[in-house]
């Protein structure tokens, strides 16, 4: 019985280790540089990959080096954003993933336009004339 039991556990174990090597191997990877017109790397932007099948969002931010990984990405067609405040936004559509792929994307990001909104409140004369008269 114990041989039995010994065999059973040697077959689950391979039946386990082959569907790991599968399913590694049916993932793949987005990654790439964000940089500037100059060249210059961009930490923090924020990257975001959209599956457009099925709408599932993954995440990152790119590192010091300016450089982000998105790993075990399932096989499929994927648009990809970036972002960073004080750049235009960057969007590249038509990536397909194919198993254990590895697709390199740089990302170009533009000095946007830099808006400041300054607020004017007018006070009606009669304040401050009521103001000066209590002399504040």
């Amino acid at each position: 019985m114990s041989a039995y039991m010994f065999r059973s556990a040697e077959i689950f174990v391979a039946l386990m280790v082959s569907c790991a090597a599968i399913w590694a191997h049916s993932a793949a990877r987005i990654n790439g540089r964000v940089t500037d017109a100059t060249g210059a790397v961009i930490p923090g932007a924020e990257i975001r990959v959209t599956q457009t099948d099925t709408n599932a969002v993954r995440t990152t931010t790119s590192g010091e080096d300016g450089s982000y990984v998105l790993a075990d990405l399932p096989i499929g067609p994927y648009t990809l954003d970036a972002r960073k405040e004080g750049f235009t936004k960057y969007r590249q559509s038509g990536i397909v993933l194919q198993v254990g792929s590895n697709a390199t994307i740089d990302v170009p990001l533009s000095v946007g336009n830099v808006t400041e909104q300054v607020e004017v409140r007018l006070m009606p004369l009669s304040w401050i004339l009521i103001q000066r008269a209590w002399g504040k």
